[in-house]
């Protein structure tokens, strides 16, 4: 019998230093370290290009721990900065696989005839991707196959796929061993094996998972590297059971032709699959006794229930949404500009796929990955800027279905910021992109419900729709920023439902300007953007008594963030805070970047925290996403009011 060990080692681009160095001394090293005592173990190993490129810059010495032991390791290429294939442009995802291939050819001598799939998502149309890629296989989880119809017991071997008569094989990896390693005692792993062999002595059994599994997770250093650890003892069982072998991918495919055939339907593995689901389906499909909010028919009906598949984090999250679009849309334009070579490679850095998802170790709710991504897409498009403009006398503005919904935006590219204007949803902005401080103002994640907020004590704030710029709210004059905060808030009108029509979208030399109109042209709305000003005016009438104003989320990071009024104290914004004048200055001193807004009539300001609770492998843990500021002013109802509102970057302070 046959089995194939397989590690999967992944850092994102933007992750804390300590938490890679972290990595580095608590598994990928002691791992190498066990490895080398067992010279008879063959194993497959993927590293992710942005870990590589870590390492080759903070840890060479993991870098030449991988080298010393190439006798024993079997390269799987992959996605250099680890996006989901199928969501991205097929020239993005062949420039991300060459570039992994390349850099193992460079350091390791190897070219590698297979892959990593991210997230272990699949495609049907994969293969013919895959095979202009130069690779020849892939691997998956079983539970993929059980949607095909197969049943985990006549999945020993590999399989054989294909998509316009492009082949390519794939392994089945078998979730009953992934599950057990290291959890279970390394004699009932092998025992396990050991049925699998009784029923095939030709059978191949596949282990494939992260490999921070081993040492990083919680509880696993002492396991797995201890005195009498379980990675040694596994191995040791491995080399001394006569009827076991260790092989690798390649091996197998070399000894081995298959001629299987499969047709998997879109998947990934189980988990994923229920993340991606909304959190009333998990909830209706989970009941007392469940582990962590497993489905407790799962084992009975999963060659049915496929649960969702990774695109339903976008509908999900429209947050992740934006970034998704967003990143499109750059692609699009690095694509149709030549000599783009130094902007694409920004534009591959913004598509590993942590910011895009949720999950037990997906990056959403991260703020600082999510700044990553959009500072690498910002600059992009600066870099595509000065390939097409000459100076700042340029305006690009475009009128197109940006978000897929069916319905028109208005994309607006400037020297100096970016946004897009969604009529249809309150004419509110999906984005809003400073381009010199590289800083995506907007990005602010709304509080969600997430279905393992049922451990909770006390039931979190959740918004009621997705935090945007430029979101206008007519509130009661008791309106107070507690309520504000705490989304109990009665709405006088559905302004953040309802659609503005544009009257005029003009470009200017270096500027441009829409106005829209709302509620029969009672709300006129003019957005104008120049340089790095935004200016926001309004026209109000006939509008009954209330607060008046629009929403801007700003993001700001844990302890970074601090606001002052018309010159008085830095106040930290990690409390409500209520405020009247003229000139509000928020500090980020994350990015060392200050925003200034000024109500050109001095009116009211709500500053509200964003604070998310996100389930760690250590628990859960409230994160600070950002901050929503509300500026506005009280309407009577029975005239005509005129406010605007400028925002920009602020001198920087001292004091």
């Amino acid at each position: 019998m046959k089995l194939i060990f397989a590690a999967h080692c992944h850092q994102p681009l933007g992750n804390v230093d300590d938490v890679a160095q972290d990595a580095c001394d608590r598994a990928y090293l002691p791992f190498l370290e066990v490895l080398a005592a067992h010279p008879d173990i063959r194993i497959n190993l993927h590293y992710s290009g942005s870990l590589l490129e870590w390492l080759d810059k903070n840890r060479p010495d993991v870098l030449e721990a991988l080298t010393s032991h190439a006798n024993q390791i079997e390269w799987m290429g992959g996605a250099f900065y680890d996006p989901i294939l199928p969501s991205i442009p097929t020239k993005d995802a062949l420039a991300h696989i060459a570039l992994l291939t390349a850099f193992l050819k460079d350091r390791f001598d190897r070219a590698p005839r297979g892959l990593w799939l991210a997230e272990r998502v699949w495609d049907p149309s994969l293969p013919s991707l895959l095979r202009e890629a130069g690779m020849e296989y892939t691997l998956l989880d079983d539970f993929a196959f059980q949607h095909a119809g197969y049943p985990p017991d006549s999945l020993g071997g590999s399989f054989i796929t294909d998509h316009l008569g492009n082949t390519l094989t794939i392994f089945p990896i078998a979730q009953d061993l992934r599950n057990a390693v290291p959890g279970a005692d390394p004699k009932d792993v092998v025992a396990l094996l050991r049925d699998r062999h009784d029923q095939d002595q030709d059978a191949l059994a596949v282990i494939a998972d992260d490999g921070e599994k081993f040492g990083l997770w919680p509880n696993s250093p002492a396991r797995v590297y201890a005195p009498g650890n379980w990675l040694d003892g596994f191995f040791t069982l491995v080399e001394s059971a006569d009827w076991l072998e260790t092989t690798t991918f390649e091996s197998y495919l070399d000894d081995h032709p298959t001629d299987r055939q499969v047709a998997i339907p879109p998947a990934s593995y189980r988990e994923m699959s229920e993340w991606s689901l909304s959190a009333e389906t998990v909830r209706g499909a989970t009941g007392p006794g469940s582990r962590e909010g497993e489905p407790t028919d799962w084992v009975r009906m999963e060659a049915f229930l496929r649960g969702g598949w990774w695109p339903n984090f976008l509908i999900k999250y429209p947050e992740a949404a934006m970034l998704y679009r967003k990143m499109l849309r750059v692609s699009t334009h690095v694509a149709s500009t030549k000599g783009a070579e130094e902007a694409h490679r920004e534009l591959l850095k913004a598509q590993g796929n942590d910011p895009y998802r949720h999950g037990v170790s997906g990056g959403l709710y991260s703020p600082h990955l999510r700044a990553v991504a959009n500072r690498h897409l910002i600059t992009a498009q600066t870099m595509i800027d000065a390939n097409h403009h000459r100076g700042r006398a340029w305006a690009y503005l475009r009128h197109l279905d940006w978000d897929a919904d069916g319905r028109e935006e208005i994309e607006v590219e400037l020297p100096d910021q970016s946004w897009v204007v969604d009529p249809a949803e309150g004419g509110c902005l999906l984005y809003f992109d400073d381009k010199p401080s590289r800083w995506s103002i907007s990005d602010v994640v709304a509080r969600t419900h997430e279905p393992y907020h049922v451990d909770l004590a006390d039931t979190p704030v959740y918004d009621r729709r997705p935090r945007r710029w430029l979101v206008d709210h007519l509130l009661p004059e008791t309106t107070t920023v507690v309520s504000f905060s705490a989304e109990t808030y009665e709405e006088l009108l559905p302004l953040g439902d309802t659609a503005y029509a544009v009257e005029e979208a003009t470009e200017g030399r270096g500027s441009a300007q829409i106005v829209m109109t709302a509620l029969e042209g009672k709300v006129h709305k003019t957005i104008e953007g120049e340089d790095r000003r935004l200016q926001i005016g309004y026209q109000v009438a006939g509008l009954s008594g209330g607060r008046f104003g629009p929403e801007l989320p700003v993001s700001v990071w844990e302890g970074a963030g601090e606001i002052r009024v018309d010159g008085g104290k830095w106040q930290k914004v990690d409390q409500p805070l209520a405020m009247s004048g003229h000139r509000f200055r928020l500090r980020h001193s994350g990015i060392e970047t200050y925003l200034l807004v000024v109500l050109r009539q001095p009116g009211s300001m709500f500053s509200v925290p964003i604070r998310t609770v996100v389930r760690r492998d250590a628990g859960l843990t409230s994160i600070l996403q950002g901050v929503v500021l509300w500026p506005h002013w009280s309407t009577s109802g029975d005239g005509n009011y005129e406010m605007t509102i400028e925002v920009g970057e602020a001198a920087r302070e001292t004091t």
